[in-house]
């Protein structure tokens, strides 16, 4: 079975492709483009997510095949969406919670982050089933899954524009969360010998600074959470993001 579409160089599509009934429910897919070259082609299986994110390169009239096995003996029924990739952006500021979700098949949520000085960035992953990558001038600085919340990430950003862009794999359109914040801003505990603080409910990361005397030693001793203490785990930094221990 064979579709035209038309379409104009650099829009982004997503082609989601799934078998519904049919003795066999593999297929096969191909995009041919305007002079008959083939933009791209995939495989899938059943009613599973195999969608496929891809840009045209030039504008014009595009044709798109699909097929099943040549050794199927019986009609299949199956559903093609060919949708249009969206992009949002929103500019946010250090110490914003971003609580969203991905729109539609194939978006691109953008975040714009404006960083007025050198700044040691903390990034929080909230949850969601999508990937976050973190880009400034000097390309792309964190790429992780927001899924990974018992993790967060530091970096020492110099000041400048930066973007945070969240995307979900295939044709999902998952909920997500994160929080970006600088060192600068944690909880102030002075030069104080014992620091105290809590865990918000439904957060799993708090941040304190204190200040130290160059070569002087020092011990942590953290003597609550008394239950389930291996639950409870901490990093401590210097002001540049390093891990000191």
């Amino acid at each position: 079975t064979a579709w035209r579409l038309t379409g104009s160089a650099g829009q982004k599509l997503i082609v989601d492709p799934r078998h519904l009934s049919g003795s066999n429910p593999s297929q096969y897919w191909t995009l041919i483009g305007p002079e008959g070259q083939t933009v791209n082609s995939g495989y899938t299986w059943g009613t599973g997510d195999y969608s496929r994110k891809l840009t045209l390169p030039d504008t014009g009239d595009y044709v798109f095949v699909l097929s099943g096995e040549s050794s199927d003996a019986t009609p299949r029924s199956s559903t093609v969406r060919i949708g249009e990739c969206g992009e949002s952006t929103l500019a946010i500021r250090l110490g914003d919670q971003v609580n969203a979700a991905i729109a539609a098949p194939g978006n691109l949520n953008r975040y714009r982050l404006v960083l007025a000085e050198d700044t040691t960035l903390l990034l929080d992953p909230q949850g969601g089933n999508v990937n976050l990558a973190l880009n400034g001038a000097e390309g792309e600085s964190i790429n992780i899954s927001l899924n990974n919340t018992t993790e967060y990430f530091v970096r020492r950003l110099a000041a400048g524009t930066y973007t945070l862009d969240v995307s979900a794999s295939g044709a999902g359109t998952p909920d997500f969360g994160f929080k970006v914040t600088s060192l600068a801003a944690a909880n102030d505990q002075g030069t104080t010998a014992t620091l105290t603080g809590d865990l918000p409910a439904g957060q799993a990361l708090s941040a304190y600074r204190f200040r130290v005397t160059p070569g002087a030693a020092y011990n942590l001793d953290f003597t609550t959470p008394v239950r389930y203490p291996d639950n409870f785990h901490y990093s401590l930094l210097d002001t540049y993001g390093r891990v000191i221990g």
